[in-house]
C-alpha cells in the first residue's frame, strides 16, 4: 500500500491587529528566536509524513515572508484573500495545481506549537475517518 500525500497550509496572511504592533504577530521574533512563522515552516517540513508545505501571505507582507523564510526551501507563496476562508480557498487552488495531495492539513502560522506526535495522531485518524 502506498503512502498518502499530506501538504500544508500555512496561513500567515492576517494583519494581526488585535496585537497592536505594525507587524503582523507571524513575523515577529518569538523568545528571542525565529519569527513564529519560520518556526511553524521548519516544523511542518521537519516532519517525515510532510510532502509539501505551502504558505499563504498577505501580499502586503511579501518582503517579511521572505525574511521570515530566508534559506528555507519553499515554492513561492500564495496571496491571501479578505477572509481566512478565502485565503483557505486560495491555498487550496493553489494545490490543485500540483501532483495533488491525498489530505491537506491547515494551520494558522500565529500557533507555533506543532508537536509531531500530533501531526502524527492527525494522519492516522485520517487513515481511519472521514474529514472534512
Amino acid at each position: 500500500m502506498s503512502r498518502s500525500k499530506v501538504a500544508a497550509l500555512v496561513m500567515a496572511a492576517g494583519a494581526g491587529k488585535r496585537l497592536g504592533s505594525r507587524t503582523p504577530k507571524q513575523y515577529l521574533p518569538l523568545a528571542g528566536g525565529p519569527s513564529a512563522l519560520r518556526r511553524v515552516i521548519q516544523a511542518l517540513t521537519a516532519h517525515p509524513r510532510i510532502d509539501q508545505v505551502q504558505a499563504v501571505v498577505c501580499p502586503e507582507a511579501h518582503d517579511l515572508y521572505l525574511e521570515a523564510i530566508n534559506g528555507l526551501q519553499l515554492s513561492p507563496p500564495v496571496p491571501g484573500g479578505a477572509t481566512r476562508q478565502d485565503s483557505v480557498r486560495a491555498g487550496l487552488e493553489a494545490l490543485a495545481g500540483t501532483d495533488q495531495p491525498d489530505f491537506v492539513l491547515v494551520h494558522d502560522a500565529a500557533r507555533t506549537v506543532i508537536p509531531p506526535i500530533v501531526i502524527d495522531r492527525v494522519l492516522d485518524a485520517l487513515q481511519i475517518s472521514e474529514a472534512s
